[in-house]
């Protein structure tokens, strides 16, 4: 026999028939208080500190310096290199095909142009009525005092130098004048202009008639035309100008100034 210590019931089994207790429990007074829930593993001064803002380090930035203060990578180095590179090669190509028209381009569509147009060209139409020479000192103007077709042309070929007689036989058009200074009415020059079938022709002619004459100042000029053919034959005082332009064949003579500036009049107008 026992006596419960909650509830002094007396029993006899292990545990209290009215309050359940075991036989050998103690009285609730005489139990230690229970504390439910965890103990800290730190000491509170140590939570304190943990849980307080840090002040900033002393004499250091608190922010991160901008982007452009780091070096860049290698990757982005080559990168740059190859933005630039390109564009300097696009500039260095548009500028090459800037010369190549300039050079090469856009003298060929000109010349092109230009043979076009003399197909349609007529002698008579490169005669000019005057025209005045390009005399340093004496400027002079000369007139026209007479004028020549085809046909009065080719019976007034006994004027023409003999290697240029044989070379008129192939004309398709021709026309000429005479001029006379008018200070001086002794001082005349006259031009002819011939037209052949081709401006290769009237350049082979031109070519026949330097070789001929042993010309020492047989100028061709690329730079003027593929067909552009000179010849100058001093004779004493006075001076031929043969020339060849897109199967024109103009021939002036008289004295160097008068001679050149008929022959350029009519040049002039073929290349207009």
């Amino acid at each position: 026999m026992w006596i419960c210590q909650k509830c002094n019931t007396q029993n006899t089994s292990k545990f209290c028939m009215d309050c359940g207790a075991a036989a050998n429990a103690q009285a609730a007074d005489d139990l230690p208080p229970t504390v439910v829930g965890f103990q800290p593993s730190f000491a509170p001064n140590q939570f304190q500190a943990q849980n307080q803002p840090q002040p900033p380090p002393q004499n250091q930035p608190n922010f991160a310096p901008p982007a452009a203060a780091f070096p860049m990578n290698a990757s982005a180095k080559s990168k740059k290199g190859l933005i630039i590179g390109g564009i300097v090669g696009l500039l260095m190509m548009l500028v090459g095909a800037g010369v190549l028209a300039i050079a090469f381009v856009i003298p060929y569509f000109t010349e092109q142009s230009r043979l076009k147009s003399a197909v349609s060209t007529t002698a008579t139409s490169l005669v000019p009525v005057e025209f005045i020479t390009s005399e340093p000192k004496n400027p002079r103007t000369f007139q026209q005092s007479k004028t020549y077709d085809k046909m009065q042309l080719l019976q007034a070929s006994q004027n023409l130098p003999p290697e240029l007689k044989s070379e008129i036989k192939d004309i398709t058009d021709a026309a000429a004048a005479e001029y006379t200074d008018v200070v001086d009415a002794n001082r005349k020059v006259p031009l002819q202009i011939f037209k052949f079938s081709s401006p290769e022709i009237a350049f082979q002619k031109c070519q026949k008639i330097s070789d001929a004459l042993g010309d020492t100042q047989n100028q061709s000029n690329l730079e003027v035309s593929p067909t552009y053919c000179r010849v100058m034959v001093n004779k004493g005082d006075n001076i031929s100008v043969i020339t060849s332009l897109y199967g024109f064949l103009i021939v002036s003579a008289g004295k160097r100034h008068d001679a050149v500036a008929a022959e350029m009049w009519a040049f002039d107008k073929l290349r207009d």
